[in-house]
């Protein structure tokens, strides 16, 4: 049988790397495809997208590396599971290209014409991409095992990929999660108080049927808040719109769903802070930071474990220098928060991108 087709290959890792989790599942990400040096080699250029950009708060630009580097860890890592060598480098490219887009990093790869691709490797690897999930529902009450928490932050990929920067800290103390909780409850209400964060957010919201296959992006509101009729879709489309959410202040409905989210937070029964030693990263450690969170969520889904981002907790100076003195970080940023635990029921699928739509041949 004849070796698969090189740019067939990359399709294949495009492929599994679309399903790298993003912050509002903006999927933020482009590949351009070079031809290399020879006919065994091809340079892929990983770009943001500018048009898919998060922009209403500065630390969305901390997110949206970090979301590019998630992408850059399954993508490197499929490449590598389908038998190709690949390397990768910064690109300090700075100013947006023409398309809107900003270089992030090159991938170099190469195909040794006798080397066996595929196998069990590349099926299992493909199946716990496939399988991972978001879950933002409540986790059964029972702690997950010593051992599946440790195995989170199990190394398999190579440091060149994921870095050293990144620490990561799992915290089942229920008076830490009390103290976490508390400080959501206090801080949450800011993801729908703030005008302009509100309005970005509102815009990834999708309030049709789940699994339409027409959405590409976003979050579909039933995986916000559990299964809904179409006419409660409909009424949430006006009760959540910006405007809706200003009017409704005083009445006290962003808080009532801060307290949601910090009920969700106390119930536990754990909670994972990963962070980075500079208040100000370097790209390079985001987007490694960002491949080593790709290999801490596979191992979690591996381990029976699911997460969810408590993203509010970093996205507003406030909560985020109390967070770094709750969780003793005084020199150190912390760059990611997610409860973790088993998931009581399978969370739906995040619509994404077709290969296609990411995939851009040079």
């Amino acid at each position: 049988m004849s070796a698969p087709d090189f740019d067939l290959l990359l399709r294949q890792a495009i492929e599994a790397a679309r399903w790298a989790p993003s912050s509002h599942n903006c999927q933020p990400w482009r590949v351009a495809v070079v031809p290399g040096a020879c006919e065994n080699e091809r340079l892929l250029r990983l770009t943001l997208d500018q048009g898919r950009r998060l922009t209403a708060l500065e630390s969305l630009d901390l997110e949206m590396a970090l979301s590019v580097g998630l992408f850059l860890g399954l993508l490197v890592t499929a490449l590598q599971r389908l038998g190709l060598a690949c390397e990768w480098a910064m690109d300090d490219a700075s100013d947006p290209s023409p398309k809107g887009e900003i270089s992030m990093a090159i991938v170099t790869v190469r195909r040794a014409p006798a080397r066996v691709v595929g196998g069990v490797d590349w099926e299992s690897f493909v199946d716990l991409v496939r399988r991972r999930r978001t879950c933002r529902a409540p986790f059964a009450p029972d702690p997950p095992s010593a051992e599946a928490i440790a195995a989170m932050s199990i190394r398999r990929w190579p440091e060149t990929l994921t870095g050293s920067a990144l620490e990561i800290r799992a915290e089942a103390d229920p008076k830490t999660l009390k103290s976490v909780a508390e400080l959501t409850a206090r801080y949450a209400a800011l993801d729908f108080t703030h005008l302009k964060a509100w309005s970005e957010t509102y815009r990834h919201l999708r309030f049709g049927e789940p699994g339409d296959e027409d959405v590409v992006d976003g979050i579909f509101v039933d995986s916000l808040l559990g299964p809904m009729t179409p006419f409660k879709r409909r009424l949430l489309r006006f009760a959540l719109s910006p405007l809706a959410m200003q009017a409704l202040r005083p009445f006290g409905g962003s808080s009532r769903m801060a307290d949601a989210l910090a009920g969700l937070v106390a119930a536990g029964p754990g909670l994972v802070c990963c962070s980075l030693p500079e208040e100000r990263p370097r790209r390079q450690d985001l987007l490694q930071a960002g491949a080593r969170l790709a290999e801490v969520w596979l191992n979690a889904q591996a381990a029976g474990l699911a997460l969810h981002p408590v993203s509010v907790l970093l996205q507003h100076d406030a909560p985020r220098r109390e967070i770094q003195r709750l969780l003793r970080l005084s020199t150190r940023r912390p760059v990611f928060v997610a409860r973790f635990g088993l998931a009581l029921l399978n969370p739906s699928i995040s619509p994404r991108r077709s290969v296609d739509a990411i995939l851009r041949m040079e």
